[in-house]
């Protein structure tokens, strides 16, 4: 019986055959730095991923500032289809 190891939907006998060739190619001195490098450069992508995404949400907070501001700096009064400003009629925007 074969018990699934749910990352990259292997299982474990492939994933004891991925350490073990590991382990013939790079020798038991090496795979402690490789290991170390591997995670250095993982949390270094999270962290940049963090940033982007604090980055977008910051503009996003601008935006939602700025359309807040201009919502409350609008004319109260909403003009009907065909009317401008000041009451005055225009035509009608053409059709297609």
């Amino acid at each position: 019986m074969q018990l699934p190891f749910l990352f990259f939907d292997i299982g474990s006998g492939e994933l004891f055959v991925v350490l073990l060739l590991v382990l013939i190619f790079f020798g038991p001195k090496q795979i402690p730095s490789i290991a170390r490098s591997i995670g250095k450069g993982l949390y270094e992508l999270r962290r940049a991923s963090d940033q982007i995404k604090r980055e977008v949400m910051e503009e996003a907070e601008k935006v939602k500032t700025q359309v807040r501001i201009e919502d409350d700096s609008a004319p109260s009064s909403v003009n009907k289809p065909g009317e401008t400003h000041e009451g005055e009629k225009t035509s009608p925007p053409p059709a297609g």
